[in-house]
């Protein structure tokens, strides 16, 4: 496999992990869709002379649109799509919609569309799969020395997906829970 970087989706615009800026993300989606004819023309021509046989698209809509246009079969992989997300703000910023719309249009066309548990919004022409995740390296005794736990304690991992974020919420949790570890 090669990787090669490419902005491929828009998503939302976050000034924190749990703070979207809608006045940006719609700024952004504006110039992010739809796609542009000429960077659609180089992804084929691209995909043409990599010799790819199909494409992947982790929820990224250009993928399967680019796929599309060099004759390739695509595949979409997704929990949620980014027409879902986006229609949840649309009373809020009814603007929104046009781009969800598109989304949508170009999500109902991959020729395997893979729906990985738990998902967010169930379609009848996906297959459903079991959670993508890869197997531990370290055993969870291992793990528990190395963050100074104790061995049989129920423990909680709050995960903001990488995105550093404050959780004051922590300390009131331990308290209230005193028998759980929150991490």
């Amino acid at each position: 496999f090669d990787y090669h970087l490419l902005d491929c989706d828009a998503g939302l615009v976050q000034t924190d992990a749990l703070t979207v800026d809608l006045p940006a993300t719609l700024q952004l989606l504006a110039s992010f869709f739809p796609f542009k004819t000429s960077l659609i023309q180089q992804l084929v021509t691209q995909l043409i002379d990599w010799d790819c046989c199909a494409v992947i698209a982790d929820i990224a809509p250009l993928g399967i649109k680019a796929a599309r246009a060099a004759g390739l079969p695509s595949v979409l992989i997704e929990n949620f799509t980014w027409d879902w997300i986006y229609k949840s703000y649309v009373r809020y910023y009814p603007e929104i919609t046009e781009h969800a719309d598109y989304l949508a249009s170009i999500f109902c066309t991959p020729d395997l569309h893979l729906q990985c548990q738990p998902v967010c919004r169930p379609t009848s022409s996906a297959v459903p799969t079991a959670p993508v995740s890869r197997r531990y390296s370290e055993t969870s005794e291992t793990i528990r020395d190395q963050l100074r736990l104790q061995s049989g304690r129920k423990l909680v991992l709050i995960s903001m997906g990488g995105t550093p974020h404050e959780l004051p919420c922590l300390e009131e949790l331990g308290r209230c829970w005193g028998d759980i570890d929150f991490l």
